[in-house]
C-alpha cells in the first residue's frame, strides 16, 4: 500500500488554486453596466450561460428601450423604473478552459466580482443596494465561485457578499445523484449546438467540468448564502431529454424556502420574454429590502454566522400520499405530528420535507439533528437557524427591530432567551406560519426536553397554527423521553405515526461492477469473478455497504488479499466484519497515523472539511514520513489520503464523513477502559478520553507549527482555533497540560488572534490580551489558579477577568477569581454592574445566584465610578479593530438595576429578583418605571413571560399595573394578555389593572388577548368582568369579529359563552359568520351557528350572504353547515343571484345538487332574465343544465333579448342533449329573429346541429329568414360539416339571399373547393345569376382554388355567360389576378375564340382588363392568343393602350412594361376611344416620363384634346414638373382653354407642387396669361388653390400645409386676393373660399 501522501499545509480548494497559479484576470470580458437612473432600487448581474453571449439579456423587438435589459421586466411590479442591469460576458470556449476547471472558474469570478465592485460607488454601497444575479446555466457556476471568493476575502467584497438578496439559476446542475448522471446532462448541455465545440474534446470536457461544478457546490453551501438570498431554480421539463438538459432533481437543491420554477420550454428558451412574464411574481424582490439601509446590517451577519449551513438533499425518496402529513399541511390549529421509525430516519425526514414542501410550495423551516454535529444537535443551534432564515426575508418586521440592538450589544444569547426571541418574531408573527420539520429530533441534546416544555406552554395557552413534524428513531432513549413529553399534550394536537420507507427491490450496480470487473483480466482467476459478486450480492439490500465495496476495490493494490481477508470472516460478512477487515488492511506502519485521523472522525465536534481534513493528516504525519510526501501535488492530496481508508470514508459537500451509517457506532463501541486496552485486541481502539487528547494534542501542533505565518495560517485549520477548548473541557486533565504551552505569550497572542477572525463564536474576548482575562474567557481554570496564587496581575485586570468568566459562564473560575473580593462586590461600581448583567445574560443561574449573594450597595450617596471602561469586541465582522463599549447604562445604577432586573424576570429567576429590588433607593421606583417606548420595565417583562413570582415581587416594590399616561408606553395588562398566563392576568387585575383601558395599539386587553389567540387569558379577563360593559356593540372593532378574523376558535367559543352577539356586523355589513365562511373554518361556522347566527346577515354592498360566499369559495361542507341551520337556499344577491345561480356560475356540480335537494327554486331569474338553466347552457356545464333541468327547470325562459337556454348553448353537444329532452325548442325566435338551430348553424356547431336535426321533437322550420341567413353563413365561411346536415335534412340547395345571390356564388369565395364540392353533390342550378347576372363562375377571387373552377365548369357552368357588365368569367379571373384559373380558362377554345367579341366594345375587352388590372403575362397570354392590341371600346379604357396608362396602385414599372409590350406588338398611340381620347392625354394624368417618351416615340401627338377640351398640357399639370418637361409641350398650350375656360395653371395650382407652378406660371406669362386669369366663372388660380379640390378620388387630399404654402406662392407673386369668384348664389372672395374649405384654419 503507497504511503498517505502529505505536503504543505492544507488549505481550501479555492486557496490551493490560487496557492497553485498566480492567475492573471484577463480572459473573461465584462460589458460596462448601463447607467440605468437614479431611481434603480437594485442592481441585477446578469452572467450567460455555455450558448449565450452579451446579448443574451437584451430584450428582443424593442428599439431604444429605456430597459435594456429583459431581466427588468421581473422586478417591474415592485420598482417600475426598473433595476440597474450590468451585464457580464465571458468566453466560455475550449480553447480557453475557461469555466472548465476550477482555475479558469476561478479567474472569470474574479474578474465578475471586479466588475461589480467597481460599479459599486459609495453612495450605492452606502445605501446597501440590493443585488441580484441571474445566471444561465454554467453563469451559475461563475456566481457561485465568486460568492466563494468573496466569502473568504469578505474585507475586500463586504459590500457585494453582504447585499446579495436573491440568485435566480436557469437551468443549472446543483446535485446530482450519481458523476455519470452528471456527465450525461453536461454531455447534452455542450450537444445542444454541435459546431460550438470541439467533437474531440467533448468527453474530457464533460468530465473536467462535471468536476468543477461538484466542488464548487460543495464549497457554496458554507458561504450560507442558501440562508441569506432568495434561490429561484428555473428548470425545463421538456419531453425531450437533449433539450430539457438537466432534470428536476439535478437543477434545483430540494432545500426549505427554495422557489422551485419549472417550464415546458427547453432549456435554452428557459429566458424567453413569455416566460419571464410567468415568473415575474414570484421573482420580484422583496419590498422589504429595497432603500434597505445599514442600521441592522451588523446583526443580520451575526444571526447569519450563528446560523447552522443549510444542506440540498441528496436523496430523492418521495412519499406519495400520507393522510396525516395532508392533516398537517392544511389544519387551522396548533398540531404535532411524531413519526417514528426503525430506520432510515434521515432519509424519512428528507423525505418529509419534500412532501410538505410541495405542498407548501416550499414554504417550510427544516432542520435536521445530527448528534455527533455540533451545528446541528442542539435546540439553540436550531433556532438561530430558523430565526436567520426568518429575518432574512423579512428584515423590516418590528418585532425584530427590537431585537437586533440586542444581538449587537456585546452578550451571550444563550438558550432561553434565544427561544424567546424566535418565538416573538417567527412563530408569532403574522406572515409565517409555515410548518417546521423536525428530523431526527432524538438525536438532539437535552436542549430537546425544555424546547418540549415551551411549545407544551405554547399550546395550552395561544392558538397560532404551529404546526411541527418530529421524526425519530424509535426505541432510542431520547425517543422514550419525546413521547413521555408529547404525551402531556391535549390529546387533540398531537399524534403519532409509525413510518418506513416502502422495501425496494435489492441493487444491481450495472455499471462500477462490470467496470471494476473488467480493469484487469487477473480478477478472472482464482474465482475472484465471483466472489465479489458474491459479496456485492450479499449486501444488495445496503446501497451504502456496497458502495464502500466498491470503493474498497477500487483503491486496494492487492484486491485478492482484501477479499480474502472479508470472507475469512464470514462468507456472508456483517457489516461491522466488513469494516474491521478493511481497518486490518492498513499496514502497520499507517496504523498511528490512520488511528489519529479516526480519533478525529469519532469526536470531533462537527465535520471536518477535506482542506481541515488534510491539515490534520500532515499534523499526524510530522517529519516520520516526510521522504514520502515529496513531489505530492495539492490535488491529489485528499483523494490519496481518503484511498488509504479502502472506502470507509467519503466526501458530502465538502465534509468528511463515514461511508457507511454503523461505522461511528460500531468503533465506538469497542470504547474501552486503559485495562481493557491491553487484553483487546484493535489498533484503532482508543478510549473516549484518549481521542479528546489525540485532538487536543493536534490542535495545539498546529497551533505552535511557525512554518506558515501568514494570515494563511488562520483558515487552514479554524475546527483547531473554534473548538479546541471544548475539547479540553471534556476531560480535565488534558487542560493542566495546557497551562505551560499557554504561557508562551506569542502562542497566546497567535491563538487569540485566529479566534477573534472566527465568524461563528458569539461572544469573543476583550481586546484586553492579559493572560488573566484570555484565561477567564476561556475558563482556563489550572491557568488562573497560577496567575493568582503569583499575584501577576492589578486590580483593573481582576475585573475585567470577574466580568469575562461571567460572561461564559465559566463557573470554576468564577468562583477562583471572586474569593479575590473579600468585602464583597460594591454595586454603584461599573465593572460589578457589568459582571452582574453579563452574568445574567449568560443563564447560569448557580452563578447569577452567588454574584447576588456578594453584591452589597455601599451608602455613599454618589455613584462610585472606578474608571475601568470594558471593551467588547466587534463580534459581527472581521476587522478586529472596532471596539464596542458597555453600553453606558452600566454606570448608572438604575439603569443597571432596570437592565439586570428585566434579564432576571424574564428567566424567571425569583430569589434573584427580590435581591435586586433590596438594592432598589428607597422611595424611589423609577428603575421600575418606562418613559419611552422603547425599553420594557421589569413587570411587563414578568408579565411577558407569565413569571408570576417575578411580578408579585415587582408590584410590591412599588411597580405600577396602571398606565402613567404615556400613550408610547405598553401596559403589562396589555402584554400579559397577549403573552402571559391566566395567572399573570389574575394577579394584575388583582392589583388594580384597569380591564377597560386602550393601551398602545388602541386596544383593550381582551381585544389584544383575542388578536394573539391567548385564550387562557382571555378567559380569565372574560371571567373577571363582564366585557359588554365596557365593549359596547357600536365600536368598530368586536373581539368576536377579531377572533373569527384570526381564525381562533377556543376564544370565539369563550366569547359565545360569556355573552357575545353572535351577530355584530362591521361597518360594510360583515358578519362572524361571513368571516368563518370566507375562511373556510367550518368549525367556527358550526360553532356561531349553535349560538344562533343569522345566515341571512349580507354585506351592505352588494348582499353576499355567508351562503353565497360559501358558494363562491366551492366549500360544499360550509354550504351545508348553513343550509342545516335554516339559510335560505333562495336568497340573492342585490344583482339577484341566487345561491343555485352562484353554484351554476362556478359549475359546482355537488353544491347545485345539494341546493336542489333543498328546495331552492331553479327559475328564479335575473333582472335581465337570466336563469341559472341558461346560465349553465352558455357556459357549457352540461351535468348542472341536466340537474336544472330534471329540477323542473323552464327550458323555454327566455333573457331580455328573448333569447332560451338553447339559444345560449355554444359547443357543448351533451349540454344540447338536456334541452331537447326536456323539450326546448330549436324554432323559437328572439327579439333579432334568431332560432337556436340557425344560431348553431352559424358558428358551425356540428354536433348541436346534428342534435337538433336527429333528436329534436320539434321538425325544422326553415323559411325562416334568420335561417336563410344562417345557411349563407355556414356556406361563407366554409363549414362544410354543418352544409352536409343541412342539405341532407331537405335544404334547397339553390336558396338565394336578397341579392339573388346562390349558395354556389358565396361558396365561390372560399380559398378551398370543400364547399363547392358539397354543394354540388345536391345539383345546384349553375346557370343562375344574381341581380348583377353574376354566376357563380363569375365570383372568382385571387385565392378561390382551380379546383373549385374544375368542379363548376365539369358539372356544366358556361365560360362564355357575360353579366350585366359584359364580363365573362375570364375578366373575372383577370380583375382577381388569379393566374392559375387565367391560365386554365385560356385552354378552353370558347374562351380564346371571343378574345375579340363585338360584345366587349362597350366596357371592354379581356385585354383591356388584363392592361387595367391584371399582369403582364396575362397581357402577353391574350396578345399570344390573337386578343387585338387596338379594340377600342366606349369606357375609360378606350383601347388597350389607354387601359395600360390608367393602371393605379403599382410600380411605375409595369405600365411601362405593358406599354411598350403593346407599342412593340403594334398598338398605335394616335387611335381615338374611349373618355380619355387618346392614350397621351391618360398617361400625362398618372404615368412616369417614361412612359410619355415611349409614346412620343411612337408619333404620339401633344396636339390633342379629350372630350372635354382637355390637352395633355393640362393633365401634366396634375402629375409632376418631370412629367411636363418631358411633354416637349409648346408655350401656346399653356393659352390653352378647357371647356369651361380654365387654362393648365389653374390646373397646376391644386399639385400643391410649387416648383411646377413655378414652371406653368413662367410659360404662361410668355403668352399672355398672367396669374390672374380667370376662367369662364371667373375664378382665379387663387381661387382655386384656396378651395384645393381632391384631384382625383384614387388620390388623397393635400396637407393643408401644402395649400397654406401655395397661397402664400400666389400671393407673393401678386395675385389679387379681390378678385371675385362666381357661386351658385353669390360671389365668392378668396378668404370666404378659404374660409369655407378650411374652417379649422
Amino acid at each position: 500500500m503507497a504511503a498517505p501522501v502529505a505536503s504543505e499545509a492544507g488549505v481550501s480548494v479555492a486557496q490551493a488554486v490560487a496557492a497553485e497559479e498566480n492567475v492573471q484576470l484577463q480572459d473573461a470580458v465584462a460589458d460596462e453596466p448601463n447607467e440605468g437612473t437614479d431611481e434603480a432600487k437594485f442592481d441585477i448581474i446578469g452572467v450567460h450561460g455555455f450558448h449565450g453571449d452579451e446579448k443574451t439579456w437584451d430584450e428582443p423587438d424593442i428599439l431604444n428601450s429605456s430597459n435594456p435589459a429583459r431581466l427588468n421586466r421581473l422586478f417591474s411590479d415592485i420598482a417600475p423604473k426598473g433595476g440597474r442591469f450590468i451585464p457580464y460576458n465571458y468566453d466560455p470556449d475550449e480553447e480557453s478552459m475557461g469555466c472548465y476547471t476550477l482555475q479558469g472558474s476561478f479567474r472569470i469570478a474574479h474578474k465578475l466580482l471586479e466588475v461589480v465592485a467597481k460599479s459599486r460607488t459609495p453612495e450605492i454601497r452606502n445605501a446597501r443596494r440590493p443585488i441580484y444575479f441571474a445566471c444561465q446555466d454554467i453563469g451559475g457556476l461563475i456566481v457561485k465561485t465568486a460568492i466563494e471568493i468573496a466569502s473568504m476575502d469578505e474585507s475586500a467584497y463586504a459590500d457585494i457578499l453582504h447585499c446579495i438578496r436573491g440568485i435566480i439559476f436557469f437551468g443549472y446542475p446543483h446535485r446530482s445523484l450519481s458523476t455519470v448522471g452528471l456527465e450525461e446532462q453536461l454531455f447534452w448541455l455542450l450537444s445542444l449546438n454541435n459546431d460550438r465545440h470541439l467533437q474531440g474534446h467533448k468527453t474530457m470536457l464533460v468530465k473536467s467540468l462535471a468536476e468543477t461544478i461538484s466542488k464548487v457546490n460543495d464549497s457554496f453551501i458554507h458561504t450560507k448564502m442558501l440562508i441569506q438570498a432568495r434561490v429561484i431554480n428555473i428548470f425545463s421539463t421538456h419531453d425531450d431529454p437533449a433539450k430539457r438538459v438537466f432534470d428536476k432533481f439535478t437543477a434545483t437543491l430540494g432545500v426549505a424556502l427554495e422557489y422551485q420554477l419549472p417550464s415546458v420550454k427547453p432549456h435554452l428558451q428557459l429566458i424567453d420574454v413569455e416566460e419571464l412574464d410567468s415568473y415575474a411574481k414570484v421573482i420580484s424582490p422583496d419590498e422589504d429590502w429595497l432603500d434597505f439601509k445599514e442600521v441592522h446590517n451588523a446583526s443580520l451577519r451575526k444571526s447569519l454566522h450563528q446560523a447552522s449551513p443549510i444542506f440540498p438533499a441528496l436523496k430523492d425518496n418521495p412519499i406519495e400520499y400520507n393522510t396525516e402529513l395532508d392533516i398537517i399541511s392544511k389544519t387551522n390549529y396548533s398540531r404535532i405530528l411524531h413519526i417514528q421509525c426503525t430506520s432510515d430516519a434521515d432519509k424519512i425526514a428528507e423525505s418529509v420535507k419534500g412532501y410538505l414542501s410541495k405542498a407548501n410550495k416550499g414554504r417550510l423551516y427544516y432542520f435536521h439533528f445530527k448528534s455527533h454535529d455540533a451545528r446541528f444537535n442542539t435546540i439553540p443551534a436550531m433556532l438561530w437557524t430558523f430565526f436567520a432564515q426568518y429575518v432574512y426575508s423579512r428584515p423590516r418586521n418590528p418585532m425584530i427591530d427590537s431585537y437586533f440592538p440586542e444581538i449587537c450589544d456585546g452578550y451571550a444569547w444563550e438558550y432561553q432567551c434565544l427561544l424567546h426571541m424566535w418565538q416573538n418574531v417567527v412563530v408569532r408573527s403574522d406572515d409565517s406560519n409555515y410548518p417546521l420539520v423536525l428530523g431526527c429530533l432524538d438525536e438532539c441534546d437535552d436542549s430537546v426536553l425544555f424546547f418540549l416544555s415551551e411549545i407544551y406552554n405554547y399550546f395550552t395557552t395561544i392558538e397560532h397554527r404551529l404546526r411541527i413534524v418530529i421524526i425519530t428513531t424509535k426505541g432510542t432513549a431520547k425517543d422514550k423521553l419525546i413521547i413521555d413529553s408529547l404525551s402531556k399534550f391535549p390529546t387533540e394536537s398531537t399524534t403519532r405515526i409509525d413510518y418506513n420507507l416502502p422495501s425496494s427491490e435489492p441493487l444491481y450496480d450495472r455499471f462500477n461492477l462490470p467496470m471494476l470487473l473488467q480493469q484487469s483480466h487477473y480478477y478472472a482467476a482464482n474465482g475472484l469473478r465471483d466472489k465479489i459478486e458474491a459479496l456485492l450480492s450479499g449486501c444488495a439490500n445496503d446501497v451504502s455497504l456496497r458502495h464502500l465495496l466498491i470503493n474498497c476495490f477500487k483503491s486496494t493494490l492487492d484486491l485478492s488479499k482484501t477479499v480474502s481477508r472479508i470472507l475469512s470472516k464470514s462468507q456472508t460478512p456483517s457489516p461491522e466484519q466488513i469494516f474491521e477487515s478493511i481497518l486490518e488492511d492498513i499496514p502497520e506502519k499507517y496504523h498511528l497515523w490512520a488511528n489519529k485521523l479516526l480519533c478525529w472522525m469519532l469526536s470531533s465536534f462537527r465535520p471536518l472539511r477535506a482542506s481541515e481534513f488534510c491539515r490534520i493528516s500532515d499534523l499526524c504525519l510530522g517529519d516520520k514520513l516526510s521522504a514520502d510526501t515529496e513531489g505530492s501535488t495539492i490535488r491529489g492530496r485528499f483523494i490519496n489520503i481518503i484511498r488509504q481508508f479502502g472506502g470507509l470514508l467519503v466526501t458530502v459537500h465538502d465534509e468528511v464523513h463515514f461511508s457507511h451509517a454503523s461505522i461511528r457506532g460500531w468503533l465506538k463501541s469497542s470504547d474501552s477502559s486503559e485495562d481493557q486496552l491491553l487484553i483487546t485486541k484493535g489498533w484503532h481502539r482508543q478510549t473516549e478520553r484518549d481521542r479528546h487528547t489525540t485532538i487536543v494534542q493536534t490542535c495545539l501542533d498546529h497551533l505552535k507549527d511557525n512554518t506558515d505565518l501568514t494570515q494563511a495560517w488562520i483558515t487552514q485549520l479554524p475546527y483547531a482555533t473554534e473548538f479546541r477548548m471544548g475539547h479540553r473541557k471534556q476531560f480535565a486533565s488534558i487542560g493542566d497540560a495546557l497551562g505551560v504551552i499557554l504561557k508562551d505569550l506569542p502562542v497566546l497572542e497567535r491563538w487569540v488572534d485566529a479566534y477573534m477572525v472566527l465568524p461563528t463564536p458569539f461572544l469573543k474576548p476583550l481586546k484586553n490580551r492579559k493572560p488573566l482575562t484570555i484565561a477567564s474567557h476561556f475558563g482556563f481554570e489550572g491557568m488562573v489558579k497560577s496567575i493568582l496564587a503569583s499575584d501577576e496581575y492589578d486590580s483593573e485586570t481582576l475585573n475585567q477577568g470577574l466580568v469575562e468568566a461571567a460572561r461564559m459562564a465559566q463557573l470554576p473560575v468564577f468562583r477562583l477569581i471572586i474569593n479575590r473580593y473579600p468585602d464583597g462586590l460594591d454595586l454603584r461600581k461599573t465593572f460589578v454592574q457589568a459582571a452582574l448583567q453579563a452574568a445574567l445574560r449568560s443563564e447560569n443561574y448557580e452563578l447569577c445566584h452567588e454574584l447576588v449573594n456578594r453584591v452589597h450597595l455601599s451608602e455613599q450617596p454618589s455613584e462610585i465610578n472606578d474608571g475601568l471602561v470594558f471593551k467588547y469586541p466587534d463580534n459581527h465582522v472581521q476587522d478586529t479593530t472596532k471596539e464596542e463599549a458597555i453600553p453606558p447604562e452600566a454606570n448608572n445604577l438604575s439603569s443597571c438595576l432596570k437592565t439586570c432586573l428585566r434579564s432576571a424576570c424574564e428567566l424567571g429567576m425569583t430569589d434573584i429578583v427580590a435581591k435586586l429590588l433590596s438594592f432598589g433607593p428607597e422611595n424611589d421606583t423609577t428603575f421600575l418605571e418606562s418613559f419611552s417606548g422603547s425599553e420594557d420595565t421589569p413587570l411587563q417583562v414578568a408579565a411577558q413571560y407569565s413569571r408570576f413570582d417575578s411580578a408579585k415581587l415587582s408590584i410590591a416594590a412599588g411597580a405600577s399595573v396602571v398606565p402613567n399616561g404615556n400613550k408610547e408606553i405598553v401596559m403589562p395588562l396589555e402584554i400579559a394578555a397577549s403573552h402571559g398566563s391566566s395567572d399573570m392576568v389574575n394577579l394584575l387585575l388583582d392589583h388594580g389593572a384597569p380591564i377597560d383601558a386602550k393601551g398602545l395599539w388602541d386596544h383593550t386587553p381582551l381585544e389584544t388577548a383575542c388578536l394573539a389567540g391567548n385564550f387562557a387569558t382571555a378567559e380569565s379577563l372574560l371571567r373577571h368582568r363582564d366585557f359588554r360593559d365596557y365593549i359596547t356593540p357600536d365600536l368598530p372593532s368586536q373581539p368576536l369579529m377579531v377572533a373569527v378574523q384570526e381564525g381562533h376558535y377556543k376564544i370565539a367559543e369563550a366569547l359565545l359563552r360569556h355573552g357575545a352577539d353572535p351577530n355584530p356586523r362591521e361597518e360594510d355589513g360583515q358578519t362572524a359568520l361571513w368571516l368563518a365562511v370566507i375562511h373556510e373554518r367550518i368549525d367556527l361556522c358550526r360553532l356561531l351557528l349553535a349560538h344562533r347566527a343569522d345566515p341571512s346577515l349580507a354585506l351592505k354592498d352588494n348582499g353576499i350572504t355567508p351562503l353565497i360566499s360559501a358558494i363562491i369559495n366551492k366549500s360544499i361542507e360550509p354550504v351545508k353547515v348553513l343550509v342545516e341551520n335554516g339559510a335560505d337556499v333562495n336568497q340573492p344577491l342585490d344583482s339577484q343571484c341566487t345561491p343555485v345561480y352562484m353554484a351554476t356560475f362556478n359549475d359546482d356540480i355537488e353544491i347545485v345538487r345539494y341546493l336542489l335537494s333543498h328546495n331552492a327554486d331553479p327559475n328564479i331569474a335575473r333582472p335581465n332574465g337570466i336563469t341559472p338553466l341558461w346560465l349553465a347552457a352558455q357556459q357549457g356545464y352540461s351535468e348542472v343544465a341536466r340537474l336544472l333541468a330534471e329540477a323542473k327547470a323552464d327550458v323555454h325562459a327566455t333573457d331580455d333579448s328573448g333569447g332560451t337556454a338553447l339559444h345560449a348553448v355554444f359547443d357543448s353537444a351533451e349540454t344540447v342533449r338536456v334541452l331537447l329532452e326536456h323539450g326546448a325548442d330549436i324554432n323559437r325566435m328572439d327579439k333579432n329573429e334568431a332560432t337556436p338551430l340557425g344560431l348553431a348553424i352559424n358558428s358551425n356547431q356540428v354536433n348541436a346541429v346534428k342534435l337538433m336535426l336527429s333528436e329534436s321533437k320539434i321538425k325544422p322550420d326553415w323559411s325562416m329568414p334568420s335561417m336563410y341567413r344562417a345557411i349563407q353563413c355556414a356556406v361563407r365561411e366554409g363549414y362544410t360539416d354543418v352544409m352536409l346536415l343541412v342539405l341532407e335534412a331537405g335544404v334547397n340547395v339553390d336558396l338565394v339571399d336578397e341579392q339573388n345571390a346562390s349558395l354556389t356564388l358565396w361558396a365561390m369565395s372560399r380559398n378551398d373547393d370543400n364547399m363547392i364540392r358539397t354543394l354540388l353533390e345536391f345539383g345546384p342550378d349553375l346557370s343562375h345569376k344574381d341581380k348583377d347576372g353574376d354566376t357563380a363562375l363569375h365570383n372568382i377571387r385571387k385565392k378561390t382554388p382551380l379546383a373549385s373552377i374544375r368542379r363548376l365548369v365539369n358539372a356544366g357552368s358556361k365560360l362564355d355567360t357575360m353579366n350585366n357588365d359584359l364580363e365573362t368569367p375570364l375578366i373575372s379571373a383577370i380583375r382577381a389576378c388569379n393566374m392559375e384559373v387565367f391560365d386554365y380558362f385560356m385552354t378552353k377554345p370558347i374562351v380564346v375564340d371571343t378574345l375579340n367579341s363585338p360584345s366587349f366594345n362597350k366596357e371592354g375587352a379581356p385585354l383591356h382588363f388584363a392592361c387595367a388590372r391584371g399582369t403582364i403575362e396575362m397581357v402577353k397570354v391574350l396578345i399570344k392568343n390573337g386578343a387585338d392590341v387596338n379594340y377600342a371600346c366606349a369606357s375609360a379604357y378606350g383601347t388597350p393602350l389607354i387601359a395600360a396608362t390608367r393602371r393605379r396602385g403599382d410600380d411605375s414599372d409595369v405600365a411601362e412594361s405593358i406599354v411598350g409590350l403593346l407599342l412593340d406588338e403594334g398598338a398605335d398611340p394616335t387611335i381615338s376611344a374611349g373618355r380619355a381620347g387618346y392614350p397621351i392625354i391618360s398617361a400625362s394624368i398618372s404615368c412616369s416620363p417614361m412612359v410619355i417618351q415611349l409614346l412620343l416615340n411612337h408619333k404620339a401627338s401633344v396636339d390633342v384634346k379629350d372630350p372635354f377640351g382637355r390637352k395633355p398640357a393640362h393633365f401634366a399639370c396634375y402629375n409632376t414638373l418631370e412629367v411636363l418637361k418631358s411633354l416637349n409641350l409648346p408655350d401656346s398650350d399653356f393659352a390653352a382653354r378647357d371647356i369651361v375656360g380654365r387654362v393648365p395653371l389653374h390646373y397646376a395650382v391644386l399639385r400643391g407642387q410649387i416648383d411646377l407652378v413655378e414652371e406653368v406660371l413662367a410659360r404662361s406669362q410668355r403668352v399672355g396669361i398672367d396669374i390672374d386669369v380667370v376662367d369662364d366663372d371667373g375664378w382665379t388660380p387663387l381661387l382655386w388653390a384656396a378651395r384645393a379640390p381632391r384631384l382625383f378620388f384614387w388620390r388623397a387630399k393635400l396637407d393643408p400645409s401644402q395649400y397654406d404654402a401655395m397661397v402664400s406662392f400666389l400671393l407673393s407673386k401678386g395675385a389679387k386676393p379681390s378678385i371675385r369668384g362666381h357661386g351658385l348664389y353669390k360671389d365668392w372672395t378668396v378668404s370666404e373660399v378659404a374660409y369655407y374649405h378650411h374652417a379649422d384654419r
